[in-house]
Order: C-alpha cells, then sequence, then structure tokens
C-alpha cells in the first residue's frame, strides 16, 4: 500500500490535494511513480556479486536504497572510476530483464491524469540514468504522457540541491507557488523543501 505525506509527515489522501492553483507537477521516478525498488536492488546485486562483492537484498534495502550509484559503490569501497563505470553499465545491463519486478503506482498515475486532463504539465526529474529511466518508462507505457524529462545530466548539481527542479519550473514558467513535488528519498525530499514548492512524501512498499 502506498502512502503520502504532507512537509509536516501527516498522512494524506490525494483526493484532499488541493490543485486550484497548480500548473506544474514534477514527479521523482524510482520509489515514487513506480516502484522500481526490487528490481534495481537485484541488479546491483547481480553486478556487484559479478565483481566478488557479495550484498544482499536485506542489506541493500536497509543502507543503501535511494543512495545515488557511485555515492553506495564508494561505500563499498569501490574507489576507482573506472570500475564504478563498469559495474554501473553492467547494472544498467541487468536492470531490463527485471522489470517483471517493477509496477506503476496507480493511485498517483491515476491523480496525474486528472491533472493533465485540467491541462497541467508533468515532467520527471530523477537522479536515476536516462537510459535506465526511459527503459523502464517505456515498459510502464507512460512515456508518451509525460511532458519532459529531467536527470541529474541536465544540471550541475543534482539532488539534494533543487536545481533539476528550479531548471523544470523555469522551463515551463511555473512558480514554486504553481508547483507540486513528489518524492520519497530524503535527498529527494531535501531537494524539494529547498525549492520552496509544496511537495509531498511517497512511500512505496519494497
Amino acid at each position: 500500500m502506498c502512502i503520502y505525506k504532507d512537509s509536516n509527515g501527516n498522512e494524506i489522501e490525494l483526493a484532499s490535494v488541493n490543485l486550484d492553483n497548480i500548473k506544474l507537477i514534477l514527479l521523482d521516478f524510482d520509489g515514487t511513480l513506480v516502484n522500481t525498488g526490487r528490481a534495481n536492488a537485484v541488479s546491483y546485486c547481480e553486478a556487484l556479486e559479478e565483481e566478488g562483492i557479495h550484498l544482499t537484498l536485506e542489506s541493500y534495502r536497509e543502507r543503501y536504497f535511494g543512495w545515488r550509484c557511485p555515492e553506495f559503490l564508494h561505500d563499498l569501497g569501490i574507489d576507482s572510476n573506472e570500475d564504478v563505470k563498469r559495474i554501473r553499465q553492467r547494472k544498467i545491463d541487468i536492470y531490463p530483464t527485471h522489470f517483471d519486478l517493477i509496477s506503476l503506482n496507480e493511485s498517483l498515475w491515476n491523480f496525474v491524469l486528472e491533472f493533465k486532463k485540467r491541462g497541467g504539465n508533468v515532467a520527471i526529474v530523477s537522479t536515476g540514468h536516462p537510459s535506465n529511466l526511459r527503459n523502464a518508462m517505456d515498459h510502464v507505457g507512460i512515456t508518451h504522457l509525460i511532458d519532459k524529462i529531467y536527470t541529474s545530466d541536465c544540471v550541475k548539481r543534482s539532488k539534494p540541491f533543487p536545481d533539476c527542479f528550479l531548471l523544470a519550473m523555469n522551463d515551463f514558467q511555473a512558480t514554486f507557488g504553481q508547483t507540486l513535488i513528489f518524492e520519497d528519498s530524503q535527498v529527494g525530499l531535501e531537494a524539494a523543501s529547498r525549492s520552496g514548492a509544496t511537495y509531498i512524501q511517497v512511500s512505496l512498499p519494497f
């Protein structure tokens, strides 16, 4: 079951969210719009196993869930940029083989579709690798309904800095008061808070 919380940590229902002044919704992807947690974890564990590094799904979930790839690989003692690049690419190659483990957050997606019917714009703002992101979006069939995609490659500073969110607001000519953000990770929530926009925390089961 998906849980939604406001910026004060109070559980809310999407039906209660006021969209009267909102013209732009910005969505994190992994763990927010799409439940990709287990697929990502399995893919990383398999890629690391090939390197002789054993990481269990439980360990990944408890310690590294929500971390960006380079940071969590460095924490595992993988310091060479070449090694990080190789493992990351191997994970990208493995990831589509586990798409049977990903699922669309139907309640949020239905909310988004209703918002689009009202003429609002919707964009993805993710720290995920562009190839991973587009492959997963194609798999769940939502690519053609998203107005724009922003990744860490779009800005010099990724989450927890708000730069990606601010770039999206600028592109769509929406103020922070006209923007609603959905996020799940701590770095994403910090970035959302620093953007000045209203944000909602999403908690999906692992």
